[in-house]
């Protein structure tokens, strides 16, 4: 993905970007214990709920809606967030493998591709929305070598450190 979904800040209490410090001495770690627990409760409620053990798919799509009408990144760029945001919604319809789901996730797909202006598109990018739009419900076709993509980026080294999350429908 060239659009970092979840890379954002996060904020505190006063709406300023949180800053934790990083401390080498355990005196100072008890100074700054509020500031932490304050910054970790921040993070829980700006996160919509994809931070947990258990991660519903309708709460990712909720956040992938409210970053596209909400992020100000999005909305003026052209077409390139809102493009991630298609693929990544595809993406999870199908490592689910739910094919209901995956029809949701192309109806959807197809009205909001109905609400871009054509001919800009095809001056952004040298090439007709439809034929992007082709390129997008081919993914379908290519469900199996994209999850042999995710079983081996999973064992990479660093990947397999972080903690794992469990999607459920």
């Amino acid at each position: 993905m060239q659009f970092y979904i979840f890379h954002h800040e996060f904020r505190n209490n006063k709406n300023l970007q949180l800053n934790v410090p990083i401390l080498n001495h355990q005196s100072k770690l008890l100074k700054y214990q509020s500031n932490f627990t304050e910054a970790v409760k921040c993070v829980q409620s700006q996160s919509s709920n994809l931070l947990q053990e258990n991660v519903y798919v309708k709460d990712i799509f909720n956040y992938l809606d409210y970053l596209r009408e909400h992020d100000l990144l999005i909305k003026l760029q052209r077409f390139d967030g809102k493009r991630e945001l298609l693929v990544y919604s595809m993406m999870i319809a199908l490592y689910t493998n739910n094919e209901d789901l995956l029809q949701w996730v192309c109806n959807k797909t197809k009205k909001q591709i109905q609400t871009w202006d054509k001919e800009y598109f095809k001056q952004c990018y040298g090439y007709d929305l439809e034929t992007w739009e082709t390129e997008l419900y081919q993914l379908i076709d290519q469900r199996e070598e994209i999850m042999e993509r995710i079983r081996i980026n999973s064992m990479d080294k660093r990947i397999a450190k972080l903690k794992e999350s469990h999607l459920i429908i």
